[in-house]
């Protein structure tokens, strides 16, 4: 209902890395969405790990993009299906290069990712980060407005030093 709702649904340490969903329509068509976890763990140990971060950042695949595309095939979802695609952190890289390189993508959703994609112009994305997140800075400044559809937007935000969570 809303997009707190699907950031929501984006897969926490104990419920796996990745959860596909499947959306089957009356008429027979099918849209699929796919919520994409963060970095977990050391190099080596799994997946997620930050040699898979550093791959990612520099536009290689990584152990834990292919982990996404498996999911995806064991799901069974169909090349020219849509898919809506939602990512925290490395998910969000993982997330914005499968919006940049999949024709049948119209939405990206990143939250606190260290990329911006360039996207191309049929993709709505929605940009979360914090403006004092240094894992959302190595993306630089980036644009002040999504790429993408026209409607795409960048939501920033930096925390105040006197916030009471920050003590």
């Amino acid at each position: 209902e809303s997009l707190a709702d699907v950031v929501g649904r984006i897969p926490g340490n104990e419920h796996g890395r990745v959860r596909v969903e499947r959306y089957d329509f009356p008429d027979g068509t099918r849209e699929w969405a796919i919520y994409i976890a963060g970095t977990e763990g050391v190099a080596g140990v799994e997946p997620w790990d930050v040699k898979s971060d550093v791959e990612l950042y520099i536009g290689r695949a990584s152990a834990s993009s292919a982990a996404v595309d498996r999911a995806l095939a064991m799901a069974g979802r169909q090349s020219d299906e849509p898919l809506h695609v939602i990512g925290y952190s490395q998910g969000g890289i993982i997330a914005a290069h499968k919006a940049a390189a999949d024709a049948a993508v119209p939405t990206l959703i990143t939250i606190a990712t260290p990329v911006m994609a360039e996207l191309p112009k049929d993709v709505l994305s929605v940009d979360l980060r914090h403006g004092d997140d240094p894992v959302a800075g190595l993306s630089g400044h980036g644009p002040s407005v999504g790429t993408g559809a026209p409607e795409s937007l960048v939501v920033r935000r930096t925390v105040p030093d006197e916030a009471p969570y920050r003590q």
